[in-house]
Protein backbone atom coordinates (compact mmCIF):
# COMPACT_ATOMS: atom_id res chain seq x y z
CA UNK A 1 0.00 0.00 0.00
CA UNK A 2 2.96 2.41 0.78
CA UNK A 3 4.26 2.13 -2.76
CA UNK A 4 0.70 3.16 -3.93
CA UNK A 5 0.65 5.95 -2.46
CA UNK A 6 4.27 6.89 -3.61
CA UNK A 7 2.92 7.16 -6.96
CA UNK A 8 -0.22 8.90 -6.21
CA UNK A 9 2.09 11.11 -4.78
CA UNK A 10 4.81 11.35 -7.50
CA UNK A 11 1.46 11.98 -10.39
CA UNK A 12 -0.03 14.34 -7.95
CA UNK A 13 3.44 15.98 -8.50
CA UNK A 14 3.28 15.80 -12.14
CA UNK A 15 -0.11 17.22 -12.17
CA UNK A 16 1.14 20.31 -10.08
CA UNK A 17 3.88 20.79 -12.59
CA UNK A 18 1.89 20.61 -15.49
CA UNK A 19 -0.73 23.50 -14.33
CA UNK A 20 2.72 25.46 -13.31
CA UNK A 21 2.57 25.05 -9.52
CA UNK A 22 6.13 25.35 -8.35
CA UNK A 23 7.54 22.86 -5.87
CA UNK A 24 9.28 24.19 -2.89
CA UNK A 25 11.89 21.77 -1.44
CA UNK A 26 13.67 22.99 1.63
CA UNK A 27 15.37 21.74 4.57
CA UNK A 28 14.16 22.01 7.56
CA UNK A 29 16.65 22.78 10.13
CA UNK A 30 14.61 22.33 13.43
CA UNK A 31 13.99 18.56 12.21
CA UNK A 32 17.80 16.93 12.10
CA UNK A 33 19.65 13.79 13.79
CA UNK A 34 23.11 14.48 14.86
CA UNK A 35 26.17 11.64 15.41
CA UNK A 36 29.36 11.18 16.14
CA UNK A 37 30.77 8.47 13.08
CA UNK A 38 34.31 6.76 13.05
CA UNK A 39 35.19 5.43 10.01
CA UNK A 40 39.22 4.38 11.47
CA UNK A 41 40.38 8.06 10.36
CA UNK A 42 39.14 9.90 13.60
CA UNK A 43 35.69 10.95 14.83
CA UNK A 44 33.47 12.85 12.82
CA UNK A 45 29.89 14.67 13.43
CA UNK A 46 26.95 13.71 10.67
CA UNK A 47 24.15 15.79 10.58
CA UNK A 48 20.59 14.41 8.57
CA UNK A 49 18.25 16.76 8.19
CA UNK A 50 14.66 16.71 7.06
CA UNK A 51 13.74 18.31 3.88
CA UNK A 52 10.02 19.71 3.22
CA UNK A 53 8.41 19.35 0.12
CA UNK A 54 5.48 22.05 -0.87
CA UNK A 55 3.75 23.17 -3.87
CA UNK A 56 2.96 26.57 -3.47
CA UNK A 57 0.19 28.98 -5.77
CA UNK A 58 -0.77 32.50 -5.45
CA UNK A 59 2.67 33.71 -3.59
CA UNK A 60 5.29 35.13 -5.03
CA UNK A 61 9.22 32.44 -5.33
CA UNK A 62 12.14 33.75 -5.27
CA UNK A 63 14.83 32.00 -7.20
CA UNK A 64 18.35 31.61 -5.36
CA UNK A 65 21.75 30.45 -6.56
CA UNK A 66 22.40 29.23 -2.88
CA UNK A 67 20.84 26.24 -0.90
CA UNK A 68 21.46 27.77 2.71
CA UNK A 69 19.74 31.10 1.59
CA UNK A 70 16.90 29.22 0.09
CA UNK A 71 16.47 27.00 3.63
CA UNK A 72 16.89 30.50 5.24
CA UNK A 73 14.03 32.46 3.14
CA UNK A 74 11.54 28.84 3.14
CA UNK A 75 11.86 28.36 6.50
CA UNK A 76 11.13 32.39 7.72
CA UNK A 77 7.90 32.25 5.43
CA UNK A 78 9.25 33.64 2.22
CA UNK A 79 9.27 30.61 -0.85
CA UNK A 80 12.44 29.95 -2.53
CA UNK A 81 13.90 27.58 -4.97
CA UNK A 82 17.22 26.66 -6.28
CA UNK A 83 18.18 28.39 -9.38
CA UNK A 84 22.21 27.91 -10.45
CA UNK A 85 21.32 31.09 -12.86
CA UNK A 86 20.94 33.50 -10.28
CA UNK A 87 24.47 35.33 -9.65
CA UNK A 88 23.24 37.61 -6.76
CA UNK A 89 20.38 38.05 -4.09
CA UNK A 90 20.21 41.32 -4.46
CA UNK A 91 16.55 41.16 -3.43
CA UNK A 92 17.83 40.59 -0.14
CA UNK A 93 18.54 44.13 2.10
CA UNK A 94 20.96 44.03 5.12
CA UNK A 95 21.39 47.24 6.69
CA UNK A 96 23.07 48.51 9.88
CA UNK A 97 25.74 45.38 9.01
CA UNK A 98 28.22 45.29 11.97
CA UNK A 99 30.40 42.29 13.27
CA UNK A 100 31.08 40.29 16.08
CA UNK A 101 34.08 41.42 18.06
CA UNK A 102 34.43 37.77 20.23
CA UNK A 103 33.03 35.84 17.20
CA UNK A 104 34.28 35.67 13.77
CA UNK A 105 31.60 33.60 12.68
CA UNK A 106 28.59 35.87 14.08
CA UNK A 107 26.95 39.45 12.10
CA UNK A 108 24.51 41.45 13.19
CA UNK A 109 22.17 43.82 11.20
CA UNK A 110 19.48 46.33 12.00
CA UNK A 111 17.33 44.79 9.54
CA UNK A 112 17.17 42.41 7.09
CA UNK A 113 14.47 42.55 4.61
CA UNK A 114 13.88 40.01 1.38
CA UNK A 115 11.22 39.76 -0.91
CA UNK A 116 9.50 43.26 1.08
CA UNK A 117 9.61 40.45 4.20
CA UNK A 118 11.43 41.27 7.26
CA UNK A 119 13.86 38.22 8.33
CA UNK A 120 15.55 36.84 11.52
CA UNK A 121 18.79 35.38 10.00
CA UNK A 122 20.49 34.43 7.35
CA UNK A 123 23.11 31.80 7.50
CA UNK A 124 25.98 30.31 4.84
CA UNK A 125 27.45 27.07 5.41
CA UNK A 126 29.75 27.36 2.32
CA UNK A 127 33.18 28.29 1.18
CA UNK A 128 31.46 30.29 -1.29
CA UNK A 129 30.34 34.32 -1.23
CA UNK A 130 26.97 34.98 -0.21
CA UNK A 131 26.30 36.30 -3.01
CA UNK A 132 24.35 39.58 -1.50
CA UNK A 133 26.15 42.51 -1.96
CA UNK A 134 25.65 44.13 1.05
CA UNK A 135 27.47 41.31 3.00
CA UNK A 136 29.89 40.51 0.44
CA UNK A 137 30.87 43.88 -0.39
CA UNK A 138 31.41 45.22 3.64
CA UNK A 139 34.70 46.01 3.79
CA UNK A 140 34.91 44.21 7.43
CA UNK A 141 33.31 41.61 6.74
CA UNK A 142 35.05 38.10 8.54
CA UNK A 143 35.94 35.28 5.58
CA UNK A 144 34.79 32.86 8.22
CA UNK A 145 31.20 34.38 8.72
CA UNK A 146 28.10 31.95 8.98
CA UNK A 147 25.04 34.06 10.80
CA UNK A 148 23.50 37.30 10.04
CA UNK A 149 21.03 38.22 12.54
CA UNK A 150 18.65 40.99 13.18
CA UNK A 151 18.53 39.64 16.62
CA UNK A 152 19.39 41.82 19.10
CA UNK A 153 22.87 40.11 20.88
CA UNK A 154 20.70 39.77 23.98
CA UNK A 155 17.86 37.87 21.71
CA UNK A 156 20.45 35.85 20.07
CA UNK A 157 21.97 34.35 23.23
CA UNK A 158 18.35 34.06 24.21
CA UNK A 159 17.72 32.00 21.28
CA UNK A 160 20.61 29.55 21.64
CA UNK A 161 19.65 29.08 25.19
CA UNK A 162 16.36 27.87 24.41
CA UNK A 163 17.98 25.63 21.83
CA UNK A 164 15.48 26.11 19.19
CA UNK A 165 15.99 23.88 16.39
CA UNK A 166 17.59 26.26 14.05
CA UNK A 167 19.75 27.80 16.98
CA UNK A 168 20.80 23.96 17.97
CA UNK A 169 21.84 23.33 14.31
CA UNK A 170 24.03 26.79 14.18
CA UNK A 171 25.90 25.85 17.19
CA UNK A 172 26.70 22.05 15.93
CA UNK A 173 27.71 24.06 12.76
CA UNK A 174 30.11 26.72 14.33
CA UNK A 175 31.77 23.81 16.33
CA UNK A 176 32.33 21.88 13.39
CA UNK A 177 33.62 24.66 11.06
CA UNK A 178 35.83 25.42 14.35
CA UNK A 179 37.16 22.00 15.03
CA UNK A 180 37.83 21.86 11.15
CA UNK A 181 36.34 18.58 10.47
Amino acid sequence: MGQKTRLQDKDLGRSFAAHGIPKISYDDPEQYNASRMDDGDGPYLTIEIEQITKYVRNHSVLSVSTHDIKTALNKQGIYAIDDLNCDTHTFVQVTGLRFSEKSVYLGFADKIVAGGQELKWLVSLGEHDWEIPDIDNHPNKPDELIIVTSLTPEEFIRMLAMRSGWASLLTLAIRQVHSGQ
